[in-house]
């Protein structure tokens, strides 16, 4: 009997969708999302699904396409949180009066830091890591 190995196509890139960054299929979520989700806030899948509305087998595979690709991915989040850092910096630096704090919602937080990111991405993010050089 011939084996035949079987594959749960639920993970997907697309250069136009998150700059090519590995997305969980039908979603522009990236894996990175669910891996730190897992790992740095120590979410349970159950959770994850029900935070980001996805199924659980959604969920499985991003953490089986993460650790599949660990080393890869690893590097991509460090950059993306090294970038993060610098905009940080830089906003400081250019509008230091403007930062006030104050207690937001956290699904308005949420929202605004989604919405910052989707700014950042594609072009915009390219452009301003180049400035940065």
């Amino acid at each position: 009997m011939e084996t035949t190995i079987q594959s749960i196509n639920l993970i997907t890139t697309n250069p136009q969708v998150r700059n090519g960054r590995p997305c969980i299929a039908g979603t522009s979520l990236e894996v990175a999302v669910v891996a730190i989700a897992k790992i740095v806030h120590g979410q349970s899948p159950e959770e994850i699904a029900a935070d980001y509305n996805l199924s659980l087998p959604q969920v499985y595979a991003a953490l089986a396409y993460y650790y599949e690709h660990k080393d890869e991915m690893d590097a991509m989040i460090q950059q993306r949180h090294e970038l993060s850092k610098k905009i940080k910096e830089k906003l400081s630096n250019a509008y230091p009066s403007q930062l006030i704090s104050q207690e937001i919602p956290a699904d308005t937080a949420i929202a605004k830091e989604t919405e910052a990111w989707d700014i950042l991405s594609g072009e915009a993010l390219l452009n301003f890591e180049a400035e940065l050089g």
